[in-house]
């Protein structure tokens, strides 16, 4: 029997066998993966209810050619009078992936990857409890990793369970970074009665948008002009919201499309964008729930942004002193808890996974654009340090980001994941756990 081996058991593991298991009934599957239950990961497993997709239930379906079948699913666990534009709380959607992992059938390996290597035309991914899993194909779906660290000490993780359980009601907090991180710890605290000051920090300061209705734009084709540039996208965008007056449908008709776009930029470009657009870019594509938003706004009286440049944290007795550099000089912030909201760690070098320090440090995988995610061909295909392909070593969702330019949400992972399941279907291999 043909075996693939997905490492990580998050949703881009979870739903690439979900895809594996509608086309091919004999391809046996192995999920390497600590969890219990694999299914939640970082984004799915929170504890908190008031935490909301920032996708409504229609657009996030497992299956990209039957919208609704996660609203489905989810009528059924909690009632018939939900609808398409409704936002399900994260733990739900969790339950959701869970229910996905069990209809796939797969053999659940409860350990973590730490080594591979390509053995007499098999992997073999070696665990950290001393065994070893081998397959014809092996598909790294790792997901997403904690951010990464800023100069000074104290720092906690946003989704670290033990700092809700250590922070007191009256304690001050500085949330480092204004986005979709920082909006989940505020909500998190306050439905465990924190009542203290909480201090967000960022360079620009911005908050997340929020979805509202609006007419939902046709796709056409967006006018680039003779040489894509990062301003031909802000032309392009600009064109978009003069055609359909409201600049959420100007962004939601170029989601489709973004990756091609994104696709035909040359690489000095691309680094403009990133470095001038990107921030304003994320604020009007990742939007909050309304309900969200409006807890948000009931929290606004302790809430004070601090825009500028975190440039270290001080221990000072029980407490830190953040300083940040703010246009009139430097600002001290004090607080009892600093938590890191700065997003993901994007760059695989640094992120503390032995895999992936083993798959980049031996060359059997280079890393993508700017330092992102891994090298990849097109279709997942895993390039090595050369810009050759990896045989039978493929990646999906976040570790894409160094080839696309969106990768971490569900429409685009569970396209991937079923184009990935076409691909993996015609393979030949045997592998075996050892």
């Amino acid at each position: 029997m043909r075996t693939v081996a997905i490492v990580g058991g998050g949703a881009s593991g979870v739903l690439l066998a979900w895809h594996m298991r509608r086309r091919d009934a004999g391809v046996r599957i192995v999920m390497i993966d600590p969890q219990e239950v694999p299914g939640r990961g970082l984004a799915y497993g929170t504890p908190c209810r008031s935490h909301l997709l920032n996708v409504a239930a229609g657009g996030m379906s497992a299956d990209p050619e039957r919208a609704g079948h996660f609203l489905d699913w989810w009528r059924g666990v909690e009632g018939k009078g939900l609808g398409a534009g409704d936002f399900a709380p994260r733990m739900v959607f969790g339950g959701y992936v869970q229910a996905l992992f069990g209809e796939a059938g797969v053999e659940h390996v409860r350990d973590r990857a730490v080594g591979y290597r390509r053995e007499g035309g098999v992997g073999v991914v070696s665990l950290a409890g001393g065994g070893e899993v081998r397959a014809g194909d092996v598909v790294l779906a790792t997901g997403n990793f904690t951010p990464c660290a800023l100069p000074g000490e104290g720092y906690r993780q946003a989704w670290d369970d033990a700092f809700y359980e250590a922070v007191r009601p009256e304690e001050s907090v500085v949330l480092v970074g204004t986005g979709l991180t920082m909006v989940d710890v505020v909500l998190r605290l306050r439905d465990r009665g924190h009542r203290g000051r909480i201090s967000a920090v960022s360079r620009n300061g911005f908050l997340p948008e929020v979805h509202a209705p609006c007419e939902k734009a046709d796709m056409c084709s967006v006018p680039l002009g003779t040489e894509p540039t990062a301003l031909a996208y802000v032309r392009a965008f600009r064109w978009a919201l003069g055609r359909h007056g409201d600049w959420r449908a100007a962004v939601d008709v170029l989601r489709p499309v973004e990756n091609a776009l994104w696709a035909a930029l040359p690489v000095e470009e691309k680094a403009r964008f990133r470095r001038h657009l990107q921030r304003r870019w994320d604020i009007v594509r990742h939007r909050i729930a309304p309900q969200v938003a409006e807890g948000l706004r009931g929290e606004a009286y302790r809430l004070k942004v601090v825009r500028g440049r975190v440039e270290r944290t001080e221990r000072e007795g029980d407490g830190f002193v953040v300083h940040v550099r703010v246009r009139e000089g430097v600002e001290h912030v004090e607080a009892a808890h600093v938590v890191m909201c700065t997003g993901p760690d994007m760059d695989y070098r640094r992120v503390g996974s032995a895999l992936l320090n083993g798959l980049i440090a031996e060359g059997v995988a280079g890393t993508g654009l700017f330092g992102a995610g891994l090298a990849l061909r097109e279709d997942g295909a895993v390039l090595d340090r050369e810009g050759l392909v990896s045989e039978g070593l493929y990646a999906l969702g976040p570790a894409r980001q160094g080839v696309l330019f969106e990768s971490i949400a569900i429409p685009e992972i569970r396209r991937q994941a079923a184009d990935l399941a076409v691909i993996l279907a015609a393979g030949e291999e045997e592998g075996s756990v050892g």
